[in-house]
């Protein structure tokens, strides 16, 4: 997968903030770009099949790309059955032995800020993955890190330019006692900013097609 680096939204953004210090503009547009990849949920990946260790709970996810971090966690996989999120609080309500409880095939998990998944039931047995068989994986969605220069997926820039722009312009003309500052106009590219997400994260929820959205009970995990 290609990037784009953050300098080619500068022609997009430079002119709403005239007289601003380059690299502060690029830091700004790095800064919209997380947030949007962090709300909309566009860039989604399966993660690399994990086995399964009998009384283990906890299993570590990383990205699939050094540069990108995990945003969300959507919903996990095992043997080609779904895996849907729970909170802790519905946990201890629905399965109240779930600290403890071990069963052959997980069915729910919990999300942990550091990106680990927590597996309800807790395997019992254990099993390598061989193709699709005795496989876990999630579904996740990722986002740029901030130590990263090389940008966003070529993809995105093509289709949310205008959308991420908003977004930089937006926090550059929010700063005061700047020649660029602009409060009003801040609060309309921010609005813009919002809107575009929100389309993004429908499109994204209807995997870029005409797809009809259904409600899902099990929600998405939340970090």
């Amino acid at each position: 997968m290609a990037n784009v680096t953050y300098q080619a939204f500068l022609p997009e953004v430079m002119p709403h903030v005239q007289g601003a210090p380059e690299l502060q503009v690029i830091n700004a547009i790095r800064d919209a770009a997380i947030e949007f990849f962090d709300r909309s949920w566009v860039d989604i990946h399966q993660s690399a099949p994990l086995a399964l260790i009998a009384n283990t709970q906890a299993y570590q996810l990383t990205s699939v790309d050094p540069n990108f971090a995990i945003a969300k966690v959507l919903y996990g996989v095992y043997n080609n059955m779904e895996i849907h999120p729970i909170t802790r609080a519905d946990a201890f309500r629905d399965y109240p032995l779930w600290l403890t409880q071990t069963g052959t095939r997980p069915c729910r998990f919990i999300g942990r800020g550091d990106y680990t998944v927590l597996l309800l039931p807790i395997p019992s047995v254990a099993s390598v993955p061989v193709g699709n068989v005795n496989a876990l994986f999630f579904y996740i969605a990722q986002k740029p890190t901030r130590a990263q220069t090389a940008g966003v997926p070529d993809w995105s820039f093509e289709r949310y330019l205008e959308v991420i722009s908003h977004g930089a312009i937006s926090r550059m003309q929010m700063i005061t006692g700047q020649p660029w500052s602009n409060g009003n106009a801040a609060l309309a590219h921010k609005k813009l900013f919002d809107d575009g997400i929100a389309v993004a994260r429908v499109e994204s929820s209807k995997s870029f097609t005409r797809a009809a959205l259904r409600n899902r009970a099990h929600g998405v995990a939340r970090w």
